[in-house]
């Protein structure tokens, strides 16, 4: 954490927060022990909300705790993203025609601001700001597909792939060659040409997927 924690929220909803990007973006990589003394030390805090935040990740299936062996960040296995990108694969294309289709000028405006701000974070090589930008285009982009199902199942799906985005670090050029793919999405969006706009999230999500392996096989941990 960049200094102490500070502002009250609740502290135990922060330290949560904190410990849960932690592991999103590689801080703590897959297998690694959660260690309570050396968190509280190192967010300022007590032992206590450190204790709450991990019940609350091994109940997500980010933690696995284990008696005499304490907390340790759970497997990220390449299996699991194949599995979870054979759906995503499925379902992103098809929101994504649905958005091209229905949204609003409003809403294409809020995408092009997005996508502006990812252009800058790409360009700086901010590799922690780069997945907060591109979750926050997807989010939007298959909430104007107006199907509010279709929108929640791929939100679920996105959650359980969050570990990938440690792949914009971990992973060469992988932010630039989704930058580019994020260029030929807005295109698409922008002329309402719902075929192509289709046709580039399915390559879009198959370019993530292949990132998501490759930090999955590097850095995921073993399989138990």
């Amino acid at each position: 954490m960049d200094g102490k924690i500070k502002e009250y929220k609740s502290l135990s909803r922060l330290v949560y927060e904190q410990l849960r990007n932690d592991i999103y973006y590689g801080v703590l990589l897959p297998g690694s022990k959660v260690v309570v003394d050396r968190l509280s030390r190192e967010y300022g805090v007590s032992k206590i909300p450190i204790r709450e935040a991990i019940q609350k990740l091994a109940a997500e299936g980010l933690v696995e705790v284990a008696p005499h062996r304490g907390a340790v960040v759970t497997v990220y296995s390449p299996r699991d993203v194949e599995e979870i990108y054979a759906v995503r694969s499925v379902l992103e294309p098809y929101a994504t025609r649905l958005a091209a289709e229905k949204m609003s000028d409003h809403e294409l405006q809020v995408l092009e601001e997005l996508y502006q701000q990812m252009a800058e974070a790409t360009k700086k090589k901010d590799y922690k700001k780069i997945p907060q930008i591109n979750h926050e285009f997807h989010r939007n982009l298959y909430k104007f597909s107006q199907n509010r199902w279709l929108y929640k199942v791929l939100m679920d799906l996105w959650g359980r792939t969050r570990r990938s985005n440690a792949a914009f670090a971990f992973v060469r050029e992988h932010a630039e060659r989704m930058f580019g793919e994020h260029q030929a999405l807005m295109k698409a969006l922008k002329a309402r040409d719902a075929e192509a706009a289709e046709k580039v999230a399915r390559t879009h999500v198959l370019s993530a997927k292949r990132g998501a392996i490759e930090y999955a096989e590097k850095w995921g941990g073993s399989e138990r």
